[in-house]
């Protein structure tokens, strides 16, 4: 028989949630700000056909960290496609671009087996 739900318990996972809202990035041995987003734009960037996941990340990357977003950023390094931020920043840093990606969609439930399950929906 599984137990219900508690107050209590909405409450400790709300407050983990909460607390991920920074991602401390070795490369550049500095804190990234991460903003909540619409879960549909979590859904919508990890559904994309024909797009590798590096991709996707970068996507839900910009999209959850303003850093990215800045304008003096994309004129600094002439980025036409806001989302190559990332890229430019992180450069070859796949395990950096991964380890935030993983960190966003963790706050929104997501495991490895989660992401492969929405994406065959």
């Amino acid at each position: 028989m599984s137990k219900k739900i508690t107050i209590e318990q909405v409450l400790k996972r709300k407050k983990l949630l909460g607390e991920i809202n920074i991602y401390h990035s070795s490369l550049f041995d500095a804190d990234i700000e991460i903003e909540k987003i619409k879960p549909e734009t979590v859904i919508s960037v990890m559904n994309k056909e024909n797009t590798d996941e590096i991709e996707q990340y970068k996507e839900l990357i910009y999209h959850s960290c303003p850093f990215f977003r800045q304008k003096e950023l994309h004129e600094k390094f002439n980025i036409k496609n806001p989302i190559d931020a990332v890229s430019e920043c992180f450069g070859d840093n796949y395990c950096e671009i991964l380890e935030l990606g993983n960190l966003i969609l963790r706050r929104y439930g997501f495991t490895a087996e989660k992401v492969e399950k929405v994406k065959k929906q």
